[in-house]
């Protein structure tokens, strides 16, 4: 019997909770067989290995974070106010374990050409949808003209050590006051 998608979407689920946490080469197929309650059979019908159970990972998992955060933002009457007022929120960031997309690139990005793609294709549909945030808000009136590409880098950097610093030191309010901070440079 062929196993259903909702098994797939199990290991993906579980796996990116395990790799988030521990890291993927402190991981093991059989932690992740284990607490998705499945056979190997299981995971090597959908997956030939570990190596490609993480690529869909990072190219489902991590990449749908940042369309289901940032795709609607673009689209609202107040583009910049609304994409502040979710990212300052720091109930919005996991910042005890850090940002998902960061903890991989760290591990992963100079490990494998593969991963190196996967993870920049990701981190550049990041910034795109920030990109178009700032496009939004620019036709709106909220933000003067300016280099929205280079912008949205910029932010997503921003972002990106906000949430390492906070992690680092274990304080929310560093994070808050880094976003407030970058909000402040751009009204």
């Amino acid at each position: 019997m062929k196993p259903s998608t909702n098994t797939r979407d199990k290991l993906l689920d579980v796996a990116f909770e395990e790799f988030y946490t521990h890291g993927y080469s402190a991981t093991g197929l059989n932690t992740i067989l284990e607490k998705a309650s499945l056979h190997k059979g299981s995971l090597y019908h959908f997956f030939s290995s570990k190596k490609e159970l993480a690529l869909a990972v990072i190219n489902e998992k991590i990449a749908d974070r940042f369309e289901e955060r940032y795709a609607e933002i673009a689209q609202t009457e107040k583009p910049l106010q609304n994409l502040f007022e979710f990212t300052v929120n720091p109930l919005n960031f996991d910042l005890k374990r850090g940002c998902p997309l960061g903890k991989l690139v760290q591990e992963l990005a100079s490990l494998d050409s593969e991963f190196r793609e996967a993870l920049a294709k990701v981190y550049l549909g990041y910034e795109s949808y920030i990109e178009q945030i700032l496009i939004q808000a620019m036709r709106v009136g909220e933000l003067k003209q300016g280099d929205t590409k280079k912008l949205a880098t910029f932010i997503v950097a921003v972002v990106g050590g906000a949430i390492q610093r906070a992690k680092l030191a274990d304080d929310d309010q560093l994070f808050v006051d880094c976003i407030e901070t970058l909000k402040q440079s751009l009204f």
